[in-house]
Order: C-alpha cells, then structure tokens, then sequence
C-alpha cells in the first residue's frame, strides 16, 4: 500500500459507501464475501451427513451466528480439545448429525479452510477472482474478431460475468480509475481493501458510478440539495 493512504482509511470510505447506498442498489445475491463463503460450508456439510437439508442449513446459520465459521478458527477443527470445536460439534449433534458425521464434518472443513488460507489467504473470493479473470481472457480471445476494441470487449464481458454469475472481478471503470486516482490507490489495493471487508468488489463497482453520479448531479445543481 502506498504512503499516501492507510489500508484502514481505504476500508472505512469503501464502508461507508456500502452502508451509504447499498440499500438502494438491486439487490446482490452474493455482495457479501462471508455469505458466499458460508454457502460453501453448507454445500460441504450437506455431503457429510443424511440429514434433511433444513437441518444442515439451520446449524450453518446457528454456527454462523457464533462466528465460528471464520476460515481461522475453522483451521482449528483438528483439536478436539479446543472450545470451538467441541461447540461446533455440539451444535452439529443437536442438528441431527450422528457422531461418525460430525467427526467427517469437522476433517472436511478444517482441509478446506486450509486449503483457502494457504492458497487464498483465507478469502474464497480470490479464488473466484482469479478464475473469472480467466474467463474474461478467454472470452476476450475467442471474441477477438468482434468490431468492439479490446478495452470495449473487457469491459462487456466482466459486466455480463458480474451480472449473471456475481463474480467478484472490476469492471476498473471510470469511477473506480477516478477514485483510485484521487486516493493515490492501486486498483489491487482496492480489492484488497474489498476483501478485507469481505464485499464483493462487483458491488463496489456500483456504489463508485452511484456516488459518482450524484456528485456529478449536485455539481450541476447545487441548488438540489437546498432546503
């Protein structure tokens, strides 16, 4: 990061754009990082026991609620002797897993989160990324013949896996340039801070044009927010 900003200062304005607008952008199905992640840790746990679905979804949510879905406590899951893990088995019992399910439950999720703090530093999200920009290449490759410039192709092709997959990859459009420009930030130090807060980088795409548009608009009509 550089000098000009601190990585707290860049997270607290992304913050509170989100919490500024993000209620009045359409709804995201995925603009939380820590909900994708949990939807992840019930699709697992969904394989380890024959339980109803209902049940396995109600003890993700009461161990979410907990907080002990977190990739660094999760990590923790091969020490039967730490609270957390005999919570978590607790509650799996309690959803109708038998013993045998929760001890599978426990491996299962304990290799994953390792997994995703080892290659991912702990974001699941960076995955995504990576192989959407992946996508994005490809596409911008087999398209190559498109009387669209290179930029003007990019750009489509991460709006459309933005909007029908929710991938967590930037548009690095003009408001998110323009930002980054003013903060003396890097486009990777935005999406750091995006994974720091654990929001969907996609979502910062919008609340950065929103915010941006309503300037635009206050600076033509300063008389609009006039009482």
């Amino acid at each position: 990061m550089k000098e000009w900003i601190s990585t707290k200062s860049l997270e607290a304005q992304i913050q509170q754009l989100y919490e500024q607008y993000g209620s009045i952008l359409s709804p995201y199905a995925w603009a939380s990082e820590t909900a994708r992640w949990t939807e992840l840790v019930f699709c697992l746990l969904h394989q380890c026991s024959d339980v109803d679905s209902e049940y396995t979804r109600a003890a993700v949510t009461m161990l979410q609620d907990l907080d002990l879905l977190e990739v660094d406590k999760l990590v923790r899951l091969d020490d039967t002797t730490n609270e957390n893990t005999i919570t978590f088995a607790t509650i799996l019992k309690q959803h109708g897993f038998s013993e045998a399910a929760t001890q599978h439950a426990a491996k299962v999720l304990f290799g994953a989160a390792n997994i995703v703090k080892t290659h991912y530093n702990g974001k699941i999200q960076r995955y995504l990324r990576q192989h959407g920009q992946i996508m994005r290449d490809e596409l911008v490759d087999s398209f190559a013949d498109s009387i669209l410039t290179k930029p003007q192709l990019e750009y489509a092709i991460v709006h459309w896996l933005q909007n029908t997959v929710n991938l967590p990859i930037s548009l690095e459009s003009k408001a998110v340039r323009e930002f980054c420009e003013k903060n003396k930030v890097s486009i990777e130090d935005l999406l750091q801070a995006c994974d720091a807060l654990d929001i969907n980088v996609a979502i910062v795409d919008d609340l950065l044009e929103l915010d941006q548009s309503i300037a635009n608009a206050i600076s033509e009509n300063p008389s609009a927010i006039e009482d």
